[in-house]
């Protein structure tokens, strides 16, 4: 029995004291992360924990990584893309411009007088390379705060039934034989105009009466006389009638 007693103490003694550990080697505190078979061994994958009856510290994760603003922009736009600090966003690098579903940075394409025209205008203008400006197609007219081409109908609204869309002059105009009020807002009668398309008689009665008559003379300058029974005024303003002259008129006459 004493024999049994002493054996079963060198047992506790020889194996009472033995430990499973993994491989890896430990810091000085016997404590170490497990990277290598930690399913194996009962152990989390990057935990860090501790042999010998030390206490195992919290787990701390390893840091993320954060991408830059500019990074963060190239997996959105694409490598052609930036971040823009001054506006506080994504930009197309210098020669690119977003797709139009303004996803992705293409390369920017080379855009044409007409469609630089009808970016500021609309789809209704073109560019003059002879004039080299823009103008509005026939048809249309710059609004009234010239930044779009509309229908030529907002000339009318404006100055009147009496106006119409030049394009040769970009502008809302007055049709023949009309100007613009002294106001500038409608287009009236031109007095210049119609002054000229009258006859000389026409222009003779509006000065001196319907009596009056006009010949037009060598020169282009019109004449007025009194019709046949009518003689000029004392002032020369109008043509009123003849008096009949009596033998007392006659003798005076003759002595004058």
């Amino acid at each position: 029995m004493r024999y049994l007693i002493m054996l079963l103490m060198l047992f506790t003694f020889l194996f009472g004291s033995v430990s499973f550990a993994h491989p890896g080697r430990t810091a000085s505190d016997g404590c170490h992360y497990c990277r290598t078979n930690c399913d194996s061994w009962g152990v989390a994958w990057n935990q860090r924990h501790c042999h010998g009856g030390s206490t195992t510290p919290s787990y701390t994760p390893p840091p993320v990584y954060q991408p830059t603003p500019t990074e963060k922009c190239q997996s959105s736009y694409g490598s052609n893309s930036y971040y823009n600090s001054t506006s506080n966003s994504c930009d197309c690098n210098y020669g690119y411009e977003l797709n139009s579903a303004k996803t992705y940075c293409v390369i920017e394409k080379t855009k044409t007088p007409t469609e630089e025209c009808k970016e500021t205008y609309g789809s209704n203008s073109y560019y003059d390379t002879t004039s080299d400006v823009c103008k509005c197609v026939s048809g249309y007219e710059l609004n009234s705060t010239k930044t779009s081409c509309v229908i030529e109908k907002e000339c009318k609204e404006i100055y009147g039934s009496n106006s119409y869309y030049d394009s040769t002059s970009n502008a809302c105009e007055c049709i023949y034989r009309y100007e613009r009020d002294s106001a500038k807002k409608d287009c009236i009668k031109s007095k210049i105009i119609e002054e000229k398309a009258k006859t000389p008689t026409e222009k003779c009665q509006d000065k001196y009466g319907l009596n009056s008559y006009g010949l037009e003379s060598t020169d282009g300058l019109d004449d007025c006389y009194c019709k046949n029974g009518y003689q000029w005024s004392l002032n020369n303003t109008s043509c009123v009638l003849k008096k009949k002259k009596t033998r007392w008129n006659y003798i005076k006459d003759f002595f004058n």
